[in-house]
Parts: structure tokens; sequence; C-alpha cells
């Protein structure tokens, strides 16, 4: 996950991302901390500072 995460970041697809946070929501991998820093990332460089700060 954290690395499909960082491929969303790389292209900029905050779409994408959010349709991950949902799968990773889903299927209750958010105690990860890899993978909830990767999700801050992302939404960070997407431009979503607000929704990053919310998973922080």
């Amino acid at each position: 996950m954290a690395t499909i995460l960082s491929a969303c970041v790389d292209l900029g697809s905050l779409a994408i991302g959010k349709e991950i946070e949902e799968y990773i929501l889903v299927n209750e991998l958010e105690s990860s901390r890899q993978i909830l820093t990767s999700l801050i990332h992302m939404f960070s460089k997407c431009g979503s500072i607000n929704k990053a700060i919310e998973v922080f």
C-alpha cells in the first residue's frame, strides 16, 4: 500500500489516493505506521493539507 501511495504522489493523483485510503480503512490497515506516513505524504504532496493533518 505504501508503494502504491508513493506512485500516486508521483502522478499527483489525489482521486486515486482517496480511493486507496478507502481501501485501507475498509480492510483495517490504518494501524500500520508506514501506511499512515505514506497517506500523510500523499495528501500533502497532492495539495490536500487539511486531509494530511486529519490523518496525522
